[in-house]
């Protein structure tokens, strides 16, 4: 009986003593299963704007039916469907929200209930309609991390804020309708912003696609204290053409063209007159093609506070050659005469384009107080700039272009260096 007591007594030890483990062990076994795990998800915004006032209607209708204080849908707030990859049918998670705050997070149960079986079965099929593709690991960071990621992505894919003007654009977009207006100086695409390219743009667009009027510079301004020249031939001029962009995810194409029709070859630095004092030549970017795309450097392998991403593209751009011929009778003015081409050929340029971009960590969720670019077209150029934000509303970008080819052309400068004032500001709603 003593030797049956012992064992009973071990038993009851062993059993109270793995009674303790298992309840040590089994909250942290049920936190890892209820912890996300962003490979298992995949997401996207809906940028299709009927769909946003449906989501924003059925979210005010459950806030009357329940009485539950959940945020209301802004026209500003982004919307991210969260799905799981084994369970594609049926919304995981609703986000939204803007940058300047936390995103509201309704779960999937709670998703049923205000938006319905129809509704859900319409977003779910994302095919039919605009929409852009979300980095769940970036989705599920902390949420300083994933404001800086839409900050950044706003700025590639469209523009930042409602109103922005500089000496070299101006822009406007309308976030309820999704579309907007902008004129451009120059491309930084192909190395060449400001003056350097000789043209703008002006064009509607919203966060999948850009198209407008590309013309001679409608501002000629002075920049020879900007731009190293030697003659007053470096100087690209412009014509008028059209043209055009696409964005599908990560990947933008964008393409434009121009003829010689009314060429612009005026040199703001003659005082008025035309290049035919300085120089008969005239050249002019008549095509130009370009294909990028950006990925994500992770902070284990550059350890930088903000967000480091690399661009990376092909470019490519084509200068027409032509020089000028006085018509004949000889005309009172200077500017009658006639484009002719010469015999050189078309100069192509550009290839492989590399980059790296810096964003610093936003302050109060805003700005970042860094913007940073560093863009190389290996054997062609290279362009370094570098944005200080003030505040949210004033910006100070300062830019540096230089050629690295060998034989620069009578129509490239060697550099340029361009300072100037930004201004940026968002529309009450």
């Amino acid at each position: 009986m003593k030797r049956i007591f012992i064992c009973d007594k071990y038993s009851i030890l062993s059993t109270l003593l793995l009674v303790v483990i298992l309840g040590l062990v089994s909250p942290s076994v049920h936190a890892q299963n209820r912890r996300v795990d962003p490979s298992r998800l995949f997401a996207w915004s809906i940028e299709y704007e009927p769909y946003k006032i449906l989501i924003e209607e059925a979210i005010e209708e459950y806030k009357l039916i329940s009485h539950d204080n959940i945020p209301r849908v802004t026209p500003k707030d982004r919307i991210i469907l969260i799905v799981e990859r084994l369970n594609s049918g049926s919304i995981y998670q609703l986000f939204y929200g803007t940058i300047e705050g936390e995103f509201m997070i309704i779960d999937n149960e709670k998703v049923k209930w205000i938006l319905g079986k129809t509704l859900i079965e319409t977003l779910l099929d994302r095919d039919r309609y605009n929409h852009l593709d979300v980095n769940t690991s970036h989705l599920y960071q902390a949420p300083h991390r994933h404001a800086l990621v839409n900050y950044y992505l706003n700025s590639i894919t469209w523009v930042r804020n409602d109103i922005e003007i500089g000496p070299d654009r101006i822009s406007y977009k309308n976030s309820r309708a999704a579309t907007g207006i902008s004129f451009q100086m120059g491309d930084p695409t192909i190395n060449k912003p400001y003056t350097l390219a000789g043209y703008s743009r002006l064009g509607i667009s919203s966060k999948f696609w850009k198209c407008g009027l590309q013309m001679p510079n409608m501002f000629l301004l002075n920049d020879d204290m900007f731009v190293q020249r030697d003659s007053a031939s470096q100087r690209l001029n412009a014509g008028w053409g059209a043209f055009g962009s696409v964005t599908m995810g990560r990947i933008t194409g964008e393409v434009s063209f121009a003829s010689k029709f009314r060429v612009n070859n005026f040199d703001p630095s003659s005082k008025g007159k035309y290049l035919g004092s300085d120089s008969s030549n005239v050249n002019f970017i008549d095509l130009s093609t370009s294909i990028k795309t950006y990925i994500y450097l992770p902070s284990k392998i550059l350890p930088l506070p903000g967000i480091v991403t690399v661009p990376l593209g092909l470019t490519f751009y084509r200068v027409a050659h032509f020089y000028k011929q006085k018509l004949e009778p000889v005309a009172e003015s200077d500017d009658e005469f006639k484009l002719i081409k010469t015999a050189e050929d078309p100069t192509w340029r550009g290839g492989f384009t590399i980059g790296i971009d810096y964003t610093s960590p936003l302050i109060n969720n805003l700005y970042p107080r860094i913007e940073g670019r560093l863009q190389l077209m290996p054997g062609t150029s290279y362009l370094a700039s570098v944005t200080y934000n003030i505040n949210d509303t004033w910006a100070i970008p300062i830019t540096f272009v230089a050629n690295s080819t060998k034989d620069v052309k009578r129509w490239e400068p060697s550099s340029a260096f361009f300072i100037s004032v930004r201004i940026r500001a968002d529309l009450e709603e």
